[in-house]
C-alpha cells in the first residue's frame, strides 16, 4: 500500500507537465517529455540487460548506482518491464502534445494525472464495492475520480463537454482491457474534446 501511495503521488506530480505547457508552450514541453521518455527507456534497458548481470568495477560507483535504483524502484510496480508506468505516461504525454491543440493537450494530460491517481487512491483506502465486470476497480474510486475530472474539465468547457469527456475517461479506465490506461485515457479524452469543440 505504501509503494502504491508513492507511485500515485508520483503519477499525480505529472501535473508539472501541464504547468510547463501553460507557461512555456508545446515545443519546449514536447522536447522535455520526449527526453524524459528516452531517459526511462535507457534505464529500463540498462536494468534488464546490465544491472542484473554485471558487477560494478568500483565500489563507490556501485553504491551510487544501488541507491539510485532503490530510490526509483520504490515508485515502481514490480513488472516484467521496469518503469512501465513512467514509460507509458511520458509516451502518451509526448504524443498527446504532438497531435492535439494546446488547450486539449493540457486537459488530456491533466485528466491522465488526476483520474488514475484519485481512482486508485480512493479505491485503495475507501473502496468497498467492486465493479462487477472489473473487480480490480471500485465504485467509490471510480465515482470520485469521475467527479474531480468533471470539475477540472468544466473549468475550461461547458457542462455537456465536461460530462461526456469525464464519462468516456471513466469508461476507458474501468473497462477490463489489456492496454495501459496511461495510453488510453488521454487519447480518448483528447478525441472526445476534438469532436465536441
Amino acid at each position: 500500500m505504501k509503494r502504491e501511495l508513492k507511485r500515485q503521488l508520483a503519477h499525480l506530480s505529472g501535473i508539472f507537465i501541464v504547468i510547463l505547457l501553460i507557461y512555456f508552450g508545446k515545443f519546449f514541453t514536447e522536447i522535455l517529455t520526449f527526453s524524459i521518455l528516452i531517459g526511462f527507456i535507457f534505464l529500463s534497458i540498462y536494468k534488464i540487460k546490465f544491472l542484473r548481470k554485471s558487477k560494478p568495477h568500483f565500489k563507490f560507483f556501485g553504491e551510487i548506482e544501488k541507491s539510485f535504483f532503490e530510490f526509483i524502484d520504490s515508485f515502481d510496480r514490480k513488472e516484467k518491464i521496469p518503469y512501465k508506468g513512467a514509460l507509458t505516461f511520458f509516451l502518451s504525454a509526448t504524443i498527446v502534445i504532438l497531435i492535439f491543440p494546446l488547450e486539449i493537450s493540457i486537459i488530456s494530460i491533466s485528466v491522465l494525472c488526476i483520474y488514475d491517481s484519485f481512482a486508485t487512491l480512493i479505491g485503495s483506502y475507501f473502496g468497498k464495492h467492486k465493479i462487477f465486470f472489473n473487480p480490480r476497480k471500485s465504485l467509490e474510486g471510480t465515482f470520485f475520480a469521475f467527479l474531480i475530472t468533471f470539475f477540472v474539465i468544466f473549468a475550461f468547457f461547458d457542462l455537456k463537454i465536461a460530462f461526456l469527456s469525464s464519462f468516456f475517461a471513466m469508461l476507458t479506465e474501468i473497462l477490463p482491457i489489456r492496454v495501459d490506461d496511461n495510453l488510453t485515457i488521454p487519447f480518448v479524452v483528447g478525441i472526445v474534446l476534438v469532436l465536441l469543440t
